[in-house]
């Protein structure tokens, strides 16, 4: 029923980086938050490397042109500087968010 997520610290350099989650509740179906937990990782690398030409959706069947700068910003699979110099956060790498410049 209520969702909470608040990093504690920042990962240092070369520390290893574990993720940790608390479900609070009574009968709750430990195989089935397992599973569901597990089926949203991400496997596979991403399509676009870092300095590829893309377009990213911007609502409104709008389009904007950029370059990829970051891969897993912030836990977005992409950073894009647009053309116009606006930093914007691709959140998952779906051709519905992004997808290769023409």
């Amino acid at each position: 029923m209520l969702f909470m997520d608040t990093p504690s610290q920042k990962w240092q350099n070369g520390e290893n980086r574990i993720n940790k989650m608390c479900f609070i509740g009574r009968n709750l179906d430990k195989q089935m938050l397992e599973d569901g937990v597990k089926s949203c990782l991400v496997t596979g690398e991403l399509r676009f490397k870092i300095g590829d030409k893309v377009k990213c959706y911007m609502g409104e069947n709008t389009w904007e042109e950029g370059v990829v700068t970051k891969h897993w910003d912030e836990g977005n699979a992409y950073r894009v500087k647009l053309n116009n110099a606006e930093k914007i956060q691709a959140p998952v790498d779906e051709d519905f968010v992004i997808k290769k410049a023409d």
